[in-house]
């Protein structure tokens, strides 16, 4: 039989899959069985102790509410006791639902019964508490009925001088005072509940009678007689709601007595059955899947060491049975390619590793018979070279053809843009000036109307200051719209020079210091020179801008050659924070700008006039920090020394 190499590596995973799968089945059936423990702790016996918890915080919730609203009617405590009665239910019904022995609902329904005489007594309690607050008020309202019959009926009219309205005055004195009192010892009895505060009340009841009782007998009028009766029958029914109002308090100090109890009767269930319960519960499953976990570690103390020795065995036997074959097909090959085709390598067993020693013996059998001479190879070699090297510069050619196509595309139509752009700003500057002309004229009418008055004048000079800024900003416009119009060859050196000195205000008065360095003599330049000047001088004032106090702008012109064109470079730098790298391709467009207040067209009209020049400018962040911007001009000096080169090359 046959043993190949593929039959062994097949014996070998089978085996090293067998011991796997063997322990990762043991492992899963442990892992199993925890997570069984672990489920049932989550989601029977944790949740049926966390509202044994809750249950706890909502009963004692309620009946602090309770107590507190009893003490003072707030609305509030009854939304709490709400809240908590809510709460309860969820939890109780919690609680039932993840019951799992018969014990668990059993104590579930005891505290359903507990929880209803509890909720039930509560609701009482509140209710009376509404009914005293009421029949306390209405009582409040019948005392101030009696003071105003008093006041406003019965004593005005009097005179203590005379001897009956003397005693008169002095019963109805009496009266108030009793009222008073009354009410001053029923709210002590609320407070305190003593029996000197009952007895108080009966006293003030009797003596109040009594001298309404005089009250009668005194010489009134008939209006006033029957209203010093009234107040005997209006005194009479109060002190009706006043026993009421004291037995409801008797009746609400006992129902707080009860629910007190009823409390500690719940407290009681929760803390020394059901928690107790729920927290041995909730043990059992942690003490299972602890067990299951020592059991599983047990098995893998032993299992790992069994997988690692059969590892190390099946290494070691493929390595014996793959590693020596390779070596000397590795070694054959070597002497082989060193040109020793004599070599042979040995058959080995009867595996693929055999076969394919037969077959190298084999490929170096027909190797000797065809051979080609080394001298033919190395020429075939050369000539691949050379041809390689020629496809090389070809493509490398035509790269550079289609980068410049690419950029002259790009070229006409970033033209084409600016063109219809400045055709578009053309039309507008024309139908804002009119306006803006209109604004000037109205303000100098303005001025010559009202004269140097303060109340207007701030505003004139506002909208002045607004029309400038328009008229400036439509002069950028058409200074972005003026098409090339350059006029005479001239040296850039006196340009660059006078654009310095038109800037040198401004560098002074920002603390910025201007640096030149300019080569003599620069190549001639066919130019615009107020709009060249113009550009220069913007970038410069850029730079200043940019640059802080103490810093300084440093201003380079020299020849300098770009595509084999011979020219003028002129760069501007400054010790800025520079540009990002993000806003690089965009500074030069129309209408781009990062800073407050700026237009956006100072180096959009820089490139147009550069543009139109024939030259190019580019922005770039020096190494050393700030923003460097350079502007290429073409000379004809250069062009002309090219064409003469030519012209002597092309003569025989």
């Amino acid at each position: 039989m046959r043993f190949t190499v593929t039959s062994k590596l097949w014996l070998s995973l089978a085996l090293l899959v067998a011991i796997g799968l063997f322990a990762l089945v043991l492992t899963s059936r442990g892992l199993k069985r925890v997570e069984r423990e672990i489920r049932h702790l989550a989601e029977v016996n944790e949740p049926a102790k966390s509202a044994t918890h809750e249950m706890e915080i909502n009963v004692n919730g309620i009946a602090i509410g309770t107590l507190g609203y009893l003490g003072v009617p707030d609305p509030r405590f009854r939304e709490l006791i709400s809240k908590d009665d809510a709460d309860f239910e969820r939890f109780h019904s919690q609680y039932l639902g993840v019951a799992a022995t018969e014990q668990e609902r059993e104590f579930g329904r005891l505290m359903r019964s507990l929880y209803d005489r509890f909720r039930d007594l509560g609701r009482e309690l509140l209710d009376g508490r509404d009914e005293q607050e009421a029949r306390y008020g209405a009582l409040l309202a019948t005392f101030e009925e009696m003071d105003g019959v008093i006041d406003n009926q019965l004593r005005p009219g009097l005179d203590p001088r005379r001897p009956g309205d003397a005693a008169t005055l002095e019963a109805l004195h009496s009266v108030e005072a009793d009222l008073a009192e009354v009410g001053m010892w029923i709210a002590d009895y609320h407070r305190s509940h003593s029996p000197r505060a009952l007895d108080r009340v009966a006293a003030n009841e009797s003596e109040c009678l009594a001298t309404l009782g005089r009250l009668a007998e005194a010489d009134l009028a008939g209006e006033k007689r029957q209203q010093a009766e009234g107040l005997g029958a209006a005194f009479r029914a109060a002190m009706d709601r006043v026993r009421r109002i004291l037995a409801i308090e008797d009746e609400l100090t006992g129902g707080s007595e009860r629910l007190i109890a009823l409390r500690g009767e719940i407290d009681a269930l929760l803390d020394e059955r059901m928690q107790p319960l729920a927290v041995e519960m909730l043990t059992r499953p942690r003490r299972d899947a602890d067990a299951v976990i020592a059991a599983v570690t047990r098995q893998m103390l032993w299992l790992m060491p069994l997988f690692g020795a059969v590892v190390v065995l099946v290494w070691f036997a493929l390595l014996r049975s793959v590693t020596r074959p390779l070596s000397a097909l590795t070694r054959g090959t070597e002497i082989v390619s060193r040109g020793d085709l004599g070599h042979r390598v040995s058959a080995g067993g009867r595996d693929e590793f055999g076969d394919l020693s037969s077959k190298f013996n084999q490929m170096v059998d027909r190797l000797q018979r065809t051979l080609v001479s080394k001298e033919r190879l190395e020429e075939v070699e050369r000539a691949l070279r050379q041809t390689v090297v020629a496809l090389r510069e070809e493509i490398a050619e035509r790269a550079k053809a289609e980068d410049a196509r690419s950029r002259l595309q790009q070229s006409l139509r970033r033209s084409e843009t600016f063109s219809a752009i400045g055709a578009l700003v053309v039309g507008v500057v024309h139908q804002a000036r009119n306006p803006l002309f209109g604004i000037s004229s109205t303000l100098d009418a303005m001025e010559a109307r009202l004269g140097p008055r303060e109340e207007y004048r701030r505003y004139v000079s506002v909208l002045r200051e607004q029309g400038s800024r328009l008229s400036a900003l439509m002069g950028e416009l058409m200074e972005f719209a003026r098409p090339r119009d350059i006029r005479s060859p001239g040296s850039l050196d006196r340009v660059i020079r006078e654009a310095i000195a038109s800037c040198a205000v401004i560098a002074r008065e920002a603390g910025v210091s201007l640096v030149e360095r300019i080569a003599d003599p620069l190549p001639i330049v066919e130019m615009d020179r107020p709009r060249l000047a113009r550009a220069l001088e913007s970038l410069i004032e850029n730079a200043i801008q940019y640059s802080p106090a103490g810093g300084r702008v440093s201003i380079v012109a020299e020849r300098a050659e770009r595509e084999g064109a011979a020219g003028v470079a002129c760069r501007v730098a400054d010790g800025g924070p520079g540009i990002d790298d993000a806003d690089l391709p965009l500074i030069f467009e129309p209408f781009f700008t990062r800073r407050p207040g700026g237009t956006g067209l100072g180096l959009a009209i820089v490139h147009r006039i550069v543009q139109g020049h024939g030259g190019t400018v580019t922005a770039a962040n020096a190494p050393g920090g700030g923003a460097l911007l350079t502007i290429w001009l073409p000379s004809p000096e250069g062009a002309g020394a090219r064409e003469a080169s030519a012209t002597e090359g092309a003569e025989p």
